[in-house]
């Protein structure tokens, strides 16, 4: 009775399974069986109890296909990843999936075939351009020789100098024209009147095969000058004897407001030792009715004409200061010299050099003779020297007293003294360890109250010559025997 509770328990359970689940449950269900029977069981409960088992379960083609099947889901399963495989493979896949959207992103964003081809073309194409420009840069380049430097002195102003600059004549017509001042801008006003005018340059050395570039500044007032520039070269340093001679109108360059700029190249033939360059109103041997003005002549080397500068052995401040090696050129009304004050201490104008507060103290020039006053006293062992260095070729503007407080030593020498006034000597009764000499004054000499000892042999004490008048007065000389000199005494001579 238990067994077939059971059994009918087990069949309800069965019908509810899958069919792997029936087979893994009937497998149980025989093993309870088999242990029933170990148990006792007897034949009828169990053939019951087998009965509703079997009665329960699915006919033989059904288990059959069953099997089948199950054979099937096993060789399937096998063929199968572990779950481990599977989910490294899903990364991996989650992983391509995102390279694969990004790649397509990227190559969404690429050239299509037929422009990278064209891009292709246009590089190589680029290439070899590339390659036979540095060959074109070098040619350009090699082409062109600059210079800079103005070989030209007095260009500022057009001016002559020191034996060289600038100078002009009549070009071989009759009649010269004329050339104005320069301006502040340097610029010179050329005015022909059946006239011609060429300014020239003085020469300079030069070597055979040298390239240089005349240039010039032109602004015309009135007329059609045929304006030329012109590098003529010549065989020696002295004579004419041409060795070539190029002109040209030049190449023109518009600078502004009516200014040009006019340049030109020749190279120096076989034989040349010098160049004078020309700026010329037009051709020589004839005449013209024009003006213009020219500014800024400039000789470089080279074949390339570059903006003016001065030479630059010279230095130009402002426009109206010149300086270079051998002199100083001012242009200006007036110069001051402004120390103190508000006049200035001295001012330089066409009339002269004058001063206010100051004098000309320090002036050395030897065709001026310069003013001294006032008196000098000497300490003791005083060098006597001093009086010489102060007073000789002077002009006293009044009277003078020089006086010792002490014995003092030298000589002392008084000569070439002039004006208006008169020069005492005041010893103090002291001594002069040396001797007087006094020549070639135009004013009065007094000595009071000296001792004056002539150490040296054969010397006096005192020399007098070609003076005004000398006094001497309560003076003590002592000297060494003077013997076998006439005219020497141990005095005054």
């Amino acid at each position: 009775m238990n067994g077939n509770v059971n059994a009918s328990r087990q069949r309800l359970t069965l019908s509810n399974l899958t069919e792997p689940q029936q087979m893994r449950e009937l497998n149980r269900q025989l093993e309870w069986i088999w242990a029933q029977l170990m148990g006792g069981l007897s034949r009828k409960s169990l053939s019951s109890g087998l009965q509703s088992v079997i009665d329960g379960k699915a006919d033989g083609e059904t288990v059959t296909s069953l099997s089948t099947r199950i054979e099937q889901a096993e060789d399937e399963i096998a063929l199968k990843a572990s779950s481990e495989t599977v989910n490294a493979l899903g990364e991996r896949v989650s992983t391509a999936e995102t390279s694969i959207t990004q790649n397509a992103t990227a190559i969404s964003s690429k050239a299509s075939q037929s422009d990278f081809n064209a891009l292709g073309e246009r590089v190589t194409t680029a290439e070899s351009e590339i390659k036979q420009t540095p060959n074109k840069i070098t040619a350009a380049v090699n082409g062109v020789e600059i210079g800079g430097t103005n070989l030209l002195y007095c260009s500022a102003d057009m001016g002559y100098s020191n034996s060289r600059g600038f100078q002009f004549n009549s070009a071989g017509a009759d009649t010269v024209g004329t050339a104005g001042e320069a301006g502040s801008d340097g610029s010179r006003l050329v005015t022909n009147t059946n006239s011609n005018l060429r300014f020239y340059h003085t020469r300079l050395a030069v070597t055979a095969g040298e390239t240089f570039t005349i240039s010039a500044e032109y602004k015309i007032v009135s007329g059609s000058p045929d304006i030329r520039l012109q590098l003529s070269f010549y065989k020696t340093a002295t004579d004419w004897t041409s060795a070539g001679a190029f002109a040209d109108a030049g190449t023109e360059t518009a600078l502004g407001d009516g200014w040009v700029r006019r340049s030109f190249t020749a190279t120096a033939p076989a034989g040349s030792v010098t160049l004078m360059p020309f700026w010329r109103s037009g051709a020589d041997n004839a005449s013209f009715t024009h003006s213009y003005y020219i500014r800024h002549p400039k000789l470089e080397r080279g074949n390339k004409a570059t903006g003016w500068r001065q030479n630059p052995e010279e230095l130009r401040i402002g426009s109206g200061i010149l300086l270079d090696e051998y002199h100083i050129r001012m242009d200006a009304p007036y110069m001051d010299i402004n120390v103190s004050g508000t006049e200035g201490d001295m001012h330089i104008d066409e009339n002269g050099i004058s001063a206010g507060t100051a004098t000309f103290k320090h002036l050395n020039c030897a065709e001026v003779m310069k003013n001294y006053s006032g008196n000098m006293t000497l300490a003791a062992n005083s060098d006597v020297s001093v009086v010489g260095a102060a007073l000789n070729n002077k002009c006293l503007t009044g009277s003078m007293t020089i006086t010792l407080n002490g014995d003092v030593n030298g000589l002392l020498e008084i000569r070439g003294v002039v004006g208006r006034g008169n020069v005492t000597i005041n010893g103090n009764g002291h001594t002069l360890n040396g001797h007087v000499w006094l020549n070639n004054n135009a004013v009065n000499i007094t000595i009071i109250g000296l001792t004056i000892s002539a150490t040296g042999a054969q010397r006096g004490c005192v020399y007098i010559s070609i003076c005004r008048g000398v006094a001497l007065r309560n003076c003590v000389f002592n000297s060494n025997s003077l013997s076998g000199s006439a005219g020497t005494s141990q005095g005054v001579r």
